[in-house]
């Protein structure tokens, strides 16, 4: 009882610091990014960063695959990767998505903020758990901005929070069905991996529709997110 009043708690005030974070931005990046280009990419497609930003700093000469992805209960994960139900704040079932991070050619300093990573499907998005990103994650020894060095390449287990309450019943128990993209980067183009189905002709039109509503969700969860900045200069990774 009192680790689930924990967690009400802890949501509360999440919830708070996103709602601040959305008035005060929200307004800027809406009327400037609303039409962004979307490019839809399968898992294992190379994604190129470019030019294109996720949040605020470039990524520019970086790539990242999606190697694997997979939805796990929470206890199951905490077993894949030798963890303890100790934390105060868990979600119901983790989305555990294994990407390839890849140094291309990127300019000195330019790094990688892995907080600013999320999952979205229509009407829902899922943000990074930085407490079981270092569980499954002891090479990045508790860095969420890091840095690569040129032609190297680290792969990366990202673990996003998933709460039954965010979903409906039908789809909470057929998550592993239910349409997930990655979202890469978000302007001047939109780059999503879709996790969970691949893309057909039959389902172009319906990729299209759901892409320029995710959208919209995605500006609106741009704007909540603002304060996974990063901390100071990224950590350099030696691979």
């Amino acid at each position: 009882m009192k680790r689930k009043k924990w967690r009400v708690v802890a949501a509360g005030v999440i919830l708070i610091v996103f709602a601040t974070a959305y008035i005060r931005f929200y307004q800027s990046v809406n009327s400037k990014w609303s039409d962004a280009p979307v490019e839809s990419y399968a898992v294992g497609d190379c994604v190129a960063m470019e030019e294109d930003i996720l949040m605020d700093g470039s990524m520019q000469g970086y790539s990242i695959t999606v190697v694997e992805s997979e939805v796990l209960e929470y206890l199951d994960y905490l077993e894949k990767y030798g963890g303890e139900d100790e934390y105060t704040y868990a979600p119901d079932k983790v989305y555990d998505v294994t990407i390839l991070l890849k140094n291309e050619d990127a300019a000195e300093g330019t790094g990688i903020n892995l907080w600013d990573f999320y999952i979205q499907g229509l009407a829902v998005y899922a943000s990074i758990n930085t407490q079981l990103l270092d569980l499954s994650n002891p090479d990045l020894d508790g860095n969420i901005a890091i840095a690569l060095r040129e032609d190297s390449e680290m792969e990366i287990h990202l673990p996003f929070n998933l709460l039954e309450t965010h979903f409906r019943e039908n789809v909470w128990e057929n998550l592993q069905e239910f349409p997930m993209q990655l979202i890469v980067t978000l302007y001047p183009v939109k780059k999503v991996v879709q996790l969970s189905w691949t893309t057909s002709s039959a389902s172009a039109a319906f990729l299209q529709i759901w892409n320029a509503a995710a959208n919209r969700l995605s500006l609106y969860r741009s704007s909540n997110t603002s304060v996974g900045i990063f901390m100071g200069a990224p950590c350099h990774i030696n691979m």
